[in-house]
């Protein structure tokens, strides 16, 4: 069993759920630069060469996107036999069940994240390490989000999984861990 994003559903976590912070970053500043550009240079330019500005500014913003996203997809979890193997990027863990405790925590609990350190995070992808409402680390995975959400809790750290059904995981761990 696996819950793991790809590349287009990265993409669309980056957009969808709107970000008023990504808009004004990646859209108004660039925009904003390239619109007093052409005013300045009004008298200057001829019409290829607006052109040319606009077409070059598309594919910076375009590969400004896309290019670093790359190493996103495929984040998620993977359980195999009795271990849960979380790509988190920075990240990737391998937990052995046994020795873990699972809980299923409200997604407002102190379990929250609230403070990326090292990692990745737009509206709705986060991944890495988060520093959580009770002031504890954690490596956290949350996609799109949930009412819910997976604590997995070994001698070593903290682990966050957030995502739609992702009360199927902890069901599924339990099972696991059972065996």
């Amino acid at each position: 069993m696996q819950y793991q994003v790809d590349y287009y559903s990265v993409l669309k976590s980056i957009i969808l759920p709107l970000d008023i912070r990504f808009l004004f970053l990646f859209i108004g500043l660039p925009v904003g630069g390239i619109a007093i550009f052409l005013f300045l240079g009004r008298k200057k330019f001829g019409r290829n060469q607006y052109l040319q500005v606009i077409t070059v500014f598309i594919i910076l913003l375009t590969l400004l996107i896309l290019i670093p996203t790359r190493q996103y997809a495929g984040s998620g979890w993977v359980l195999k036999n009795n271990y849960l193997i979380i790509k988190s990027p920075p990240v990737l863990s391998t937990i052995d069940l046994a020795t873990a405790t699972i809980s299923l925590e409200d997604s407002n609990s102190s379990w929250q994240p609230v403070y990326r350190k090292n990692g990745f995070a737009v509206s709705g992808l986060a991944t890495g390490w988060y520093r959580l409402r009770n002031g504890k680390d954690a490596v956290v995975f949350r996609h799109i989000g949930s009412l819910k959400m997976v604590v997995v809790t070994t001698k070593d750290c903290i682990y966050v999984i957030q995502h739609p059904g992702v009360e199927d995981l902890y069901n599924l761990l339990i099972h696991a861990k059972r065996k």
